[in-house]
């Protein structure tokens, strides 16, 4: 009888097998919201970040994303939220100086 940990891939497990379609839809949509941040459109460049945020994908990418989404925010004067998105980036990769920086 196997383990759970041996049939079904650990949520908060980064290393974990993640699709590369839904890799490469994440991905996307920061490309998008790393285009609009630079137009200066943060508003839109938050819910292109949110999007890749909700792809099945490894925590890590998720931590960037949920970084790129903080920047966005702060940049609109939403603290709060830029707040909670750099600590969210914290628990998904506590190696993530820019999640730290941020909540800074």
């Amino acid at each position: 009888m196997k383990s759970i940990s041996e049939t079904e891939p650990n949520s908060n497990d980064s290393t974990a097998e993640f699709s590369e379609e839904e890799t490469a839809k994440a991905e996307e949509f920061k490309s998008k919201g790393n285009e609009l941040f630079k137009n200066n459109k943060f508003a839109d460049s938050v819910e292109q970040y949110t999007e890749a945020i909700f792809c099945k994908i490894s925590n890590t990418k998720k931590a960037i994303y949920y970084c790129n989404r903080s920047l966005a925010s702060l940049k609109m004067e939403e603290f709060q939220l830029s707040l909670f998105d750099a600590c969210e980036a914290i628990k998904l990769d506590p190696t993530n100086v820019k999640g730290f920086y941020r909540r800074g």
